[in-house]
């Protein structure tokens, strides 16, 4: 899955950096709370996974590999191969959660858009189809985006399923750890932008344990 990052500010800009003088409201700090409290608790999960010996790696896929999904979306549908919008990529069914992706596309019902000024409204169903190219969406997505990866790859570890090489890449997971301690980029890391933008994927099929 491909973001770009603009070099104009993030819809997060406006959270609070430091306690207001002023009682904030429950709306105003709820929500982002929320957030980062899931956020933490998947990413301890994750460290202590880690620490009890498993180590990220080149995807392994045992003896009968799944197929693979090929180099187009036209090709990747030929093979019978899943799209999944939160990790934007054509995955073969057996590292597609389809169950886990529906829970999250349902939960925050994301504007999708064809252009970077969010004015040409895409449908669900359109991107359903994995042939778009590219789409746009709220920079939050992104951060959804991360924890999904990192739920689909406790997953894979609890149940013994294979998950997609996004997922088993160490560069990855630690793109989104920096992005989640620093969503504004303040260290240097590289914090959202004012939009996601999109870029279709095509991925392999790995193994976690």
């Amino acid at each position: 899955m491909a973001f770009d990052k603009p070099e104009t500010k993030d819809e997060f800009e406006s959270l609070p950096t430091a306690v207001s003088a002023d009682k904030p409201t429950r709306g105003a700090w709820l929500r982002p709370a929320i957030f980062l409290t899931m956020a933490l608790l998947v990413l301890a999960v994750l460290t202590n996974t880690l620490a009890s010996g498993w180590s990220m790696r080149e995807p392994q896929t045992g003896p009968n590999p799944p197929a693979s999904c090929g180099t187009s979306a036209a090709t990747a549908k030929a093979r019978g191969c899943k799209y999944d919008i939160m990790m934007a990529a054509w995955l073969p069914p057996a590292c597609y959660y389809q169950e886990r992706s529906e829970e999250f596309l349902l939960e925050e019902q994301d504007q999708w858009y064809r252009d970077a000024n969010l004015t040409i409204p895409m449908t669900l169903d359109e991107l359903r189809l994995g042939d778009y190219g590219t789409a746009f969406t709220r920079s939050k997505f992104h951060l959804r985006h991360c924890i999904y990866m990192w739920i689909i790859l406790l997953d894979g570890l609890k149940d013994k399923r294979l998950v997609d090489s996004d997922s088993l890449s160490a560069e990855h997971v630690r793109h989104c750890a920096n992005l989640l301690v620093d969503p504004h980029g303040k260290d240097g890391l590289g914090g959202l932008g004012a939009y996601s933008r999109i870029d279709i994927s095509i991925l392999e099929c790995g193994s976690p344990w």
